[in-house]
């Protein structure tokens, strides 16, 4: 990435949502992060409970701060970005984030997605099917691990991250692909980067990552990560 104009580096926020922990390698990185001169960087570590409350409190107060911030990227406390992730920033997309994967069933998938298609029905996302060396990826959503939301978004989309429910309570859209439908509803474009990782440290059992290797040996899995798959509740 190109060196930016002193008097016009980027104003950006990293807020780092959490309870009081965050992953050691998140900590360690940030620390590049905040040393990098390409932007004029600020971080904070909101403490707050409810996923929906945490991230509508961090994007009012966003909007609200009189220092101007022109974007604002979100972390979770188990989601260690890689050191030169503000290069995202410096593409200047509307929303956009790095590829970052989750476990689900018995399959790693990552959380770039796209919309069903016409004859579609198992679910409203799919991941996109992708090999990992695409670099920037348009997409229809992508987890809110890692976002980075340009300013002009969230003056546009209000109460931007909610879930949405059948009429049972039942959730049907997790609260990043929701944000994602209403910030493309507003006319803006969802991008995923293939080239900037996100390490998401979970806890996983190693008799369950051993049977999925040794299905993955064997051609028994019903989807792997370059295969379109449903996503609901990422």
């Amino acid at each position: 990435m190109s060196e930016v104009n002193e008097e016009r580096k980027p104003k950006v926020l990293i807020a780092v949502l959490n309870l009081g922990w965050v992953e050691t390698k998140l900590a360690i990185n940030l620390f590049p992060i905040m040393q990098d001169k390409r932007c004029h960087t600020e971080l904070i570590f909101p403490q707050l409970k409810g996923c929906e409350t945490a991230h509508n409190i961090v994007c009012r107060d966003f909007l609200a701060s009189e220092k101007g911030y022109e974007y604002l990227i979100i972390l979770g406390d188990d989601t260690a970005p890689p050191t030169n992730y503000l290069d995202l920033v410096l593409l200047d997309k509307p929303v956009i984030g790095g590829m970052c994967f989750q476990w689900r069933g018995d399959c790693v998938y990552h959380l770039f997605m796209r919309a069903a298609r016409e004859g579609e029905t198992e679910g409203p996302y799919y991941t996109k099917a992708i090999i990992g060396n695409e670099g920037l990826i348009e997409c229809d959503a992508i987890g809110s691990a890692g976002m980075v939301i340009r300013r002009d978004v969230l003056e546009a989309v209000r109460a931007p991250f909610e879930r949405q429910y059948d009429e049972d309570g039942v959730q049907t859209l997790g609260l990043d692909l929701l944000f994602c439908k209403k910030a493309k509803a507003a006319g803006f474009t969802v991008w995923g980067h293939t080239h900037y990782p996100l390490d998401h440290v979970q806890d996983i059992s190693l008799v369950r990552v051993n049977n999925y290797v040794v299905k993955a040996q064997r051609g028994e899995l019903e989807t792997d990560i370059r295969q379109d798959q449903e996503i609901v509740n990422a």
